[in-house]
């Protein structure tokens, strides 16, 4: 379990996050910088958009590109893969279709983000 920086008073003199480690018992209280924390499951949101955007990338396509494919605003990809926006079922299926991807297929590589890669 981590505390995640909220203002300055979550940080110590030298810059450091306090972090309650936990680890069966109650261990000590430990500092660490705030670049090395980390969670142990990606947020489902950033995991989708983490896909979305591979699957972009690996076709060379902007997400202009992907927009006028998928018929929705260019602003509405950049949202979602950044993790700040749900795509509905509707237009994940229109992603998908404009991506030639399955559905199942794409949510599969999300799943497999999200139990896998630490947040970053």
């Amino acid at each position: 379990m981590t505390l995640r920086r909220t203002g300055q008073d979550a940080r110590n003199a030298r810059g450091f996050v306090i972090v309650l480690h936990i680890c069966g018992n109650f261990g000590p209280l430990m500092t660490e910088p705030c670049s090395t924390i980390q969670t142990s499951k990606l947020d489902p949101d950033q995991a989708l958009g983490q896909a979305l955007r591979s699957l972009r990338t690996s076709r060379k396509w902007s997400q202009t590109d992907l927009a006028l494919r998928a018929d929705v605003d260019r602003n509405c990809i950049s949202l979602i893969e950044l993790g700040r926006n749900s795509p509905s079922v509707r237009l994940l299926f229109r992603l998908c279709d404009a991506l030639d991807v399955s559905p199942s297929g794409f949510l599969l590589d999300v799943d497999r983000r999200a139990r896998s890669q630490p947040n970053r």
